[in-house]
């Protein structure tokens, strides 16, 4: 008898509670990407510059 109860009550938690499915966060991973892309291109320029310096200044010796 009580496991009847506990069988139906086991069924009963197990359908009302299921968990809330997650949202894709698309737009932050998409941010983050041009984040990277930019930061590395801006890399780039800082060195592209560094070495036109020490050009300059090797010229000049």
């Amino acid at each position: 008898m009580w496991q009847d109860r506990k069988n139906a009550a086991v069924v009963e938690a197990g359908v009302a509670t299921t968990p809330p499915l997650k949202k894709l966060r698309v737009g932050l991973s998409l941010s983050r990407s041009a984040f990277l892309q930019s930061s590395m291109e801006l890399a780039m320029k800082q060195v592209e510059a560094s070495l036109e310096d020490e050009y300059e200044v090797w010229r000049r010796q």
